[in-house]
């Protein structure tokens, strides 16, 4: 099951808390920091002084550590969160500034940045009638809305804008719709008989 990502330090990869560690742990006393401070602007104040390269064997140390979470994070198929990822980007911008090339671990930053916030039972029912229409590879009903979801339902959607009438003949497919739509509107019906389908809704 997919879950937030966390550090070899124990800590949410991209946290202050995460930065904290990382940083006290690659560094002398005199330069550790606080979880108060900012680690980024700790980099970038770094990156001004004339004898920041003194410190880039620390400052690698910091990237190997970090590039070994991510790369642990895409095998286990974990998730940052985006204000995470954004402070990630801001830090690996800031490294390289410092002459520690880490440049392509922006890529797997991106590439774990897939978590989709949300009611967890409404994602989880979500999954179930996605993988009731038997149109999809089956998905872990987790609750949590990741590129599998969002997958799924994008091959939905095109096959449902392909080939409408063909679409509603799949009972599960229209439950999907029916959810989806009750989701975004507020359903006012949906029904079905032999002959006929009617979709009337009205915006929230």
């Amino acid at each position: 099951m997919s879950r937030e990502l966390i550090g070899s330090n124990r800590e949410v990869v991209g946290s202050p808390a995460y930065f904290e560690k990382l940083h006290n742990a690659h560094f002398p006393g005199t330069l550790r920091c606080s979880q108060g401070d900012d680690f980024a602007r700790s980099l970038e104040t770094l990156a001004e002084n004339r004898f920041c390269h003194l410190f880039k064997p620390n400052l690698e140390q910091i990237v190997q550590e970090l590039e070994g979470d991510l790369e642990r994070g895409l095998r286990d198929n974990d998730y940052i969160r985006d204000e995470n990822a954004d402070n990630l980007r801001t830090t690996l911008k800031q490294l390289e500034r410092c002459g520690v090339r880490c440049y392509s671990l922006e890529r797997t930053v991106d590439d774990l940045a897939w978590f989709v916030g949300g009611d967890a039972d409404k994602i989880r029912e979500l999954q179930r009638l996605l993988n009731a229409t038997g149109l999809v590879p089956q998905l872990l009903e987790d609750g949590v809305y990741g590129k599998e979801t969002a997958e799924a339902e994008e091959h939905i959607v095109a096959r449902l804008l392909e080939n409408f009438e063909s679409f509603l003949l799949n009972n599960a497919a229209v439950d999907y719709v029916a959810n989806r739509i009750s989701s975004r509107l507020k359903l006012a019906s949906f029904r079905k008989n032999r002959h006929q389908w009617s979709l009337q809704a009205r915006l929230q």
